[in-house]
């Protein structure tokens, strides 16, 4: 889609009062602000919550704008939202949020209830911009996702609440090419912006691994990827049984499969928590010589992004992952992909081979440092605000 080079994103007319946000008692608790005496851009943040996809997209690449350009953005969640509308109006919230923050665009990112439904008619009488940024096929939710999953992201008011901000923003921000092209379908009268990468975010790690561990590889990521690493925990068993001396973990929300619970001596399960920062250090720590990237052929899953690959590359982990449409996109040298029933041989293959594990490390954070820099997210986040 055409740029105009000649749109000025950046403003250096101060505001009405000359001041960044100015918050009174009244005002909801916004998770971040970061003000700017400048009219523009002056972005508002809607998230489900602030956690993984808020911080890929948005915070470290706004907080960059916001130290060299004075760019202003503010983020507030959906339970402080909820919270703070008790006995008042989304209208009272909107009039609220703009007296604190005076934006020229709103995003609303996976966001829904509470008043998913109004708040992008209330913004644009408002004359706000919006834009509703989603990263996975959230109007389809797989049921392998589990039930929890499903009671939440595909409630009926939920879904209703996102379908009305996909058709009413100005603007759909998808994380893929695949998943905006499925939008662009569905919402044709729209105008669907799509991710190129998420950002290689290697700089906030400051810890060290445990060097002492035995070999370990390990699987990182969400309870909503239980069926993925469920479905090739037969052939992880197997490594477990050939190889007694090498370790299984996992880090995150996701839960030990059932059929690895046996070999309690060689496995453990680690959560974490939402900061970002921490849990790439956390993920760093667990020193994992392999890390596993298992997605099921599904409509659902061909709309995701290769953040796992990217995160387990900063961390120093080389990737095994499914073949198919998400990691199609990197070189052999970059990343092993595996066929549904060889899980156990390429496992096994990097497992004997330090010198392929090593190279694939090199060649994937070269690879991160120059497609996925920050410098790259902030020309996709212009390009974004020029269309907005």
């Amino acid at each position: 889609m055409p740029i105009n080079p000649l749109k000025s994103l950046f403003s250096r007319k101060s505001t009405s009062d000359g001041a960044g946000a100015k918050l009174s008692a009244n005002s909801p608790h916004y998770a971040y602000a970061f003000p700017s005496p400048y009219k523009q851009p002056r972005i508002l943040i809607l998230v489900d919550n602030v956690r993984a996809t808020y911080f890929l997209f948005f915070h470290y690449v706004l907080l960059r704008l916001h130290n060299t350009e004075s760019l202003a953005f503010f983020v507030l969640d959906s339970a402080e939202i909820g919270q703070w509308t008790k006995g008042e109006t989304p209208a009272d919230f909107v009039e609220q949020v703009i007296a604190d923050t005076q934006p020229t665009l709103v995003i609303f990112s996976r966001y829904g209830v509470p008043y998913g439904d109004v708040l992008p008619a209330l913004f644009k009488a408002k004359n706000v911009a919006t834009v509703y940024h989603i990263d996975d096929d959230l109007l389809n939710i797989d049921p392998a996702l589990g039930a929890d999953i499903q009671q939440r992201h595909g409630d009926p008011v939920v879904l209703r609440s996102r379908k009305i901000l996909l058709e009413q923003t100005d603007l759909i921000y998808a994380s893929t090419a695949a998943l905006g092209d499925r939008l662009a379908h569905q919402f044709p009268q729209q105008t669907v912006f799509s991710a190129r990468c998420t950002p290689y975010l290697d700089f906030l790690i400051s810890s060290e691994p445990d060097r002492k561990k035995a070999l370990t590889f390990g699987y990182m990521g969400s309870k909503g990827h239980q069926a993925d690493l469920n479905a090739i925990a037969p052939q992880i068993a197997q490594i477990l049984t050939d190889y007694p001396q090498v370790r299984f973990e996992t880090f995150g929300t996701i839960e030990m499969p059932e059929a690895l619970k046996i070999f309690s001596q060689q496995t453990k399960a680690y959560g974490t928590e939402p900061d970002y920062a921490k849990f790439l250090n956390q993920l760093q720590q667990l020193n994992w010589a392999i890390g596993l990237a298992p997605l099921q052929n599904t409509e659902f899953n061909q709309c995701k992004t290769a953040s796992k690959y990217v995160e387990y590359t900063a961390c120093g982990i080389a990737t095994l992952a499914s073949d198919g449409p998400v990691y199609a996109q990197f070189t052999p040298e970059q990343i092993l992909t595996v066929a549904s029933d060889q899980w156990f041989n390429k496992i096994q293959q990097l497992i004997e081979d330090e010198t392929l594990r090593n190279r694939l490390v090199t060649n994937s954070q070269a690879h991160c440092a120059e497609a996925f820099s920050l410098e790259a997210i902030e020309v996709q986040i212009k390009e974004l605000l020029t269309l907005a």
